[in-house]
Formats: C-alpha cells, sequence, structure tokens
C-alpha cells in the first residue's frame, strides 16, 4: 500500500507519517535539555504539530492553551524508567507535554490504553521488589539466575518479568470485566488527561489496590533475559514457570 503523505497546518509537507516523525525525532537530540528552542523554523513546526494534535483530540485540554512561549526538551522519568520528550512552555508560563508519535498521529491513548498504562504504574514497585527477592532465593554465589527462556545464567540488571499463561493485557480486562467496567470506566478511577501527565496513573486509590491483590492472584510471571528472542520468549509461554516471581 503506498505511503501517504502529511502536511501540517503551516504548510510543511512530508511524504509519509514516518518521514514526519522522523523529522521531529532528529530535531529533538538536536537540542540539549532544558533549552529553549530558538530556531524560528523549528519552533514553527512544533507549534503546527501542536495544532494538528488539538484539532484531532477533544478529550483532554488543548495543548496550545494560551498560545506557545518556547519548546524544550526533557527527560521525562516515568515507570521506572527515562526517555527525552518534548514540552511546550506557554505564554502564561503553564507547561504541557507531548509525544511526537500521537501528534503526527494525531490520536489521543484510547480509555483502554490510559487505563492499562494505570495498572502498570500500580505493580511497578511490587514488580521491581519480587524480581529483588528472587534473584535473593534464587541467584547462585556471582548473583545469577537462570533465564527460564533460554537457560542462560544472567544477572538481575539483564533480567526482566515475562507474563505466561495469561498476557498482562488479559489481566487487565479480567479485572475490569470483573468490575463491570469493560464499556466504559467510571469517572474518577483513573487520572484524566491533564498537563504534565506524562502516564496515567490511578485517581482512586481503593481501586489500585484491587487491581494490584487481582494480578498477585492470577499472574504467572519468570525471569528471562532481556535479550532473548522472541520465537524463545513464545516457545515456553503455555508452560507455568519453574521459579514464578513471588508478591
Amino acid at each position: 500500500m503506498p505511503t501517504k503523505p502529511l502536511t501540517l497546518p503551516n504548510g510543511k509537507t512530508f511524504v509519509s507519517r514516518g518521514a514526519a516523525e522522523a523529522h521531529f525525532l532528529d530535531m529533538r537530540w538536536r537540542y540539549p535539555l532544558n533549552t529553549p528552542i530558538d530556531d524560528p523554523a523549528d519552533h514553527d513546526d512544533l507549534l503546527s504539530l501542536l495544532e494538528r494534535y488539538d484539532e484531532a483530540i477533544q478529550d483532554g485540554p488543548s495543548k496550545i492553551g494560551t498560545g506557545i512561549l518556547h519548546f524544550e526538551t526533557r527527560l521525562n522519568r516515568t515507570n521506572g524508567g527515562a526517555n527525552v520528550g518534548f514540552w511546550a512552555v506557554r505564554q502564561n508560563n503553564s507547561e504541557t507535554d507531548f509525544s511526537i508519535i500521537k501528534a503526527v498521529a494525531a490520536k489521543g491513548s484510547t480509555e483502554a490504553q490510559q487505563f492499562s498504562d494505570a495498572c502498570r504504574v500500580a505493580l511497578a514497585d511490587d514488580l521491581n521488589e519480587a524480581k529483588r527477592v528472587h534473584f535473593e532465593t534464587w541467584g547462585d554465589p556471582a548473583g545469577t539466575v537462570e533465564c527460564e527462556a533460554t537457560g542462560a545464567r544472567i544477572e538481575r540488571s539483564q533480567a526482566r518479568a515475562d507474563y505466561v499463561m495469561m498476557p498482562i493485557r488479559d489481566i487487565v480486562n479480567g479485572f475490569r470485566t470483573a468490575n463491570g467496567w469493560a464499556e466504559k470506566l467510571p469517572t474518577g478511577v483513573i487520572t484524566k488527561p491533564n498537563d504534565a501527565q506524562t502516564i496515567t496513573r490511578f485517581e482512586d486509590p481503593i481501586a489500585a489496590e484491587a487491581f494490584r491483590r487481582y494480578h498477585h492472584g492470577v499472574a504467572q510471571i519468570r525471569i528471562v533475559a532481556k535479550d532473548a528472542s522472541a520465537d524463545k520468549l513464545r516457545a515456553g509461554r503455555s508452560t507455568p514457570p519453574k521459579r514464578p516471581l513471588s508478591f
């Protein structure tokens, strides 16, 4: 299927969505962190990108708001990781982050995606602690454990959690269904899209705790190497883990 060109409101045209993403990703790395993007052409492209986003996204506050003073790049820390992203500082000194991928696609996160994000955030600390205990319990004198996908010995920094028998997606959906939320989430369960919200979280602590208990009761998770091949991972996902993470 031939690619479709993408034109921003300022008239800037790209041969494809991928070309537009590459343009802004390259721009992101050309500027130091926390420094205003002062090239007029780059500023204009970013402003036009936000205009495209605002035209398409109606379920959150306007990204442009009162008008943009300047753009800059910042290090976003979310869910134990970090990434460099664009931020817009408005004329009234309020500020907001935005995703290049979502803005180019002119598509926000669905409610299902937002709920999944909130669930993953709720689990982050528990998973990290379970991983720590796993290595203390099963580690050899060198501090390594067996990757259950490849059989190789791996250090904690080389390891990640891998769901078997039931993927995390099905656990999240099962929890929604069990609570009668399959069609629509009640107001106040998760945070609404807002300025400077780099990730969605549970707004209701009772719902967050309920999901954690539900997850811990059904999840079967093994430790595997981060670089294990997709084929190796798929081959063992229908078998219960030999040494599952404990919660």
